[in-house]
């Protein structure tokens, strides 16, 4: 249950982040929509009007058909990534800096701890899980095995390329003159974003244009996908008896009609809990690599039970222990990485979730927690990162365990859980009973 609430909360906060950015974007032709405050972007009354207004729109949009979302989500896509790539020809038909890259502090300049940092906080993770809502949507493609393979890997190759490239095609364009002070003292006239203030120094000022209108139309294609992916979720966990009944309720077109439309108060509710679009992104990042660090875990239990005649493997990996173990430790520091103030948030929204839970198990009279030691891994998990965060020095942390120490720490956590999760999952017959209770639900 816990993954499962945690995934769909994740999946949920991707609307709200991208309305933000598409507000933020706005503010610069409509300055009352946001406050800046300790240079986080709040959201005026005028912008609570708007977020709203975008997120209703996200809420008929879904609830519409499956099919019109899909097409839309298509062109979207193609508009998405072809902004990007003109962004790199431009940047690379000019001037190469190749001193940029040693000089000014080299690689790096201000260390690895802000490297680290800027996963969460700068949108790295949320930048690179995309994928997501192709496996949430899995169930309603024509060929999922060979349809999941290539929306997954393909997405990440190409958003590593593109990312790769762009920067560094902006890293040689930017002239040396901007870099005399620093780094850390990079700007551009009229506050310009780096982008468009590059593409103005270039002279490709008709180009900016559709720069800005790619702030605004992307994020809501990303919103519109995660915001289906979300609905989807809660149904699947319905059926599992995570949540009430009703959340199974589908329109004629197959649309979970109130997973939509409780995403709509969620999302609204989300706006009034985070300060600013990287609170909500690293919160998500958080969840996320939370929810990633128990793939492996789970791969490993299922290897554990393929000979049973219940289990039918499709694909399966190559050497899956080592991938599963490389995986899981970099999951783990990656979410060690989104700070204590957010991992608290996580902790306090598992202990939400479990009161709810157990709220619902006791009002249908059913048994809540049948084999808590399955569970142990997980647990072992959350407090064991959730002490070591608050150890570390993100997110206010008291800064006990310094940049070199977090490796190891991570680690040893890591090899302790990874080998003794095993210890702790169900028997054959329990599963084999588990699988076939949900098969008849």
């Amino acid at each position: 249950f816990i993954i499962s609430w945690i995934s769909w909360i994740a999946f949920i906060v991707i609307a709200p982040i991208e309305v933000q950015a598409v507000i933020q974007y706005s503010s610069s032709y409509f300055p009352t929509l946001v406050n800046q405050i300790n240079h986080v972007q709040h959201l005026t009354t005028q912008g609570f009007v708007v977020a709203f207004l975008l997120l209703l729109f996200l809420t008929i949009t879904n609830s519409i058909s499956v099919k019109f979302m899909s097409h839309t989500n298509f062109i979207l896509t193609l508009w998405k990534l072809s902004i990007p790539v003109l962004v790199i020809v431009f940047f690379l038909s000019g001037k190469f800096e190749l001193h940029n890259l040693t000089q000014y502090g080299g690689f790096a300049p201000q260390g690895a701890h802000g490297v680290f940092a800027s996963l969460a906080i700068g949108g790295i993770i949320l930048a690179f899980n995309g994928f997501q809502p192709g496996v949430a949507l899995a169930g309603e493609t024509k060929n999922p095995q060979k349809n999941i393979p290539i929306a997954i890997i393909g997405s990440l190759v190409i958003c590593t390329a593109i990312y790769c490239l762009l920067q560094f095609s902006f890293l040689m364009a930017i002239p040396s003159q901007l870099l005399k002070n620093g780094w850390s003292n990079l700007s551009f006239a009229q506050e310009a974003g780096p982008l468009a203030g590059l593409l103005a120094i270039l002279g490709v000022f008709w180009f900016i244009k559709f720069l800005y209108l790619d702030s605004l139309v992307s994020p809501m294609g990303t919103a519109m996908v995660f915001f289906a992916a979300a609905a989807r979720s809660s149904f699947s966990m319905s059926k599992n008896l995570f949540l009430p009944k009703f959340f199974q309720k589908t329109t004629k077109k197959g649309i979970p009609v109130w997973g939509v439309v409780f995403n709509f108060f969620i999302s609204c509710l989300i706006f009034l809990t985070f300060s600013g679009w990287q609170e909500m992104a690293a919160f998500y990042a958080a969840a996320i690599c939370l929810c990633n660090s128990f793939i492996p875990l789970v791969l490993i239990t299922l290897r554990k039970h393929q000979g049973a005649n219940y289990l039918q493997h499709t694909f399966k990996i190559p050497c899956y222990k080592i991938f599963s173990f490389i995986a899981f430790y970099i999951s783990n520091l990656m979410l060690y990485w989104c700070g204590w103030d957010m991992i608290f948030r996580l902790d306090a929204i598992i202990i939400i979730g479990l009161i709810l839970v157990s709220l619902d198990s006791f009002l249908s009279q059913r048994v809540l927690f049948p084999d808590l030691k399955s569970s142990f891994s997980f647990f072992f998990l959350i407090i064991s990162m959730s002490i070591a965060s608050k150890l570390s020095n993100y997110g206010n942390g008291i800064g006990l365990i310094d940049t070199r120490s977090e490796f190891v720490v991570v680690f040893v956590l890591s090899t302790v859980i990874f080998s003794t999760s095993n210890l702790f999952c169900f028997s054959n017959q329990e599963t084999s009973f588990k699988i076939r209770e949900y098969r008849n639900l």
